[in-house]
């Protein structure tokens, strides 16, 4: 694999760690659950979904 692919997959995983920090903090800062409470969550594969990143 080269190296370049390898450092966007490490800033990847790093960013997705980010962001998934950032929403537990909000959805706790909010209260927007409680702990009983059942989520689903969907996210569907295309374009305009990975540009988010």
């Amino acid at each position: 694999m080269p190296q370049g692919n390898f450092q966007f997959s490490i800033f990847n995983f790093q960013f997705s760690c980010f962001m998934e920090r950032r929403v537990a903090q909000f959805i706790k800062k909010e209260k927007l659950f409680t702990f009983d409470d059942k989520v689903l969550v969907a996210l569907s594969g295309g374009a305009e979904d990975a540009a988010i990143h």
